[in-house]
């Protein structure tokens, strides 16, 4: 019917996502062009050092508020790294 919502349930899947590899790949380019260690990073950024490696290796990801800070550190725009889903 039209105007009915979609329900979560098996198979949903939402029709934007983050793209975690864009993410990932810009905040290791980042880092490294501002030539900081990961413990000095974790300063600036205010994530620990565990966090921000483990994202940056993709075997991470963080909350929306933690997203907003890496954007923020990368010096990025958040609709950069929204990508519509493949479904």
């Amino acid at each position: 019917m039209e105007g009915e919502k979609k329900k979560r349930g098996k198979g949903w899947e939402p029709s934007l996502r983050i793209d975690w590899n864009r993410v990932r790949k810009d905040l290791r380019v980042a880092r490294k062009k501002r030539g900081l260690s990961f413990r000095k990073m974790e300063e600036l950024v205010g994530m620990s050092f565990a966090s921000l490696s483990k994202m940056e290796l993709g075997k991470s990801k963080c909350s929306a508020d933690g997203l907003i800070t890496i954007i923020d550190f990368i010096d990025g725009n958040i609709h950069e790294y929204i990508v519509k889903s493949e479904i």
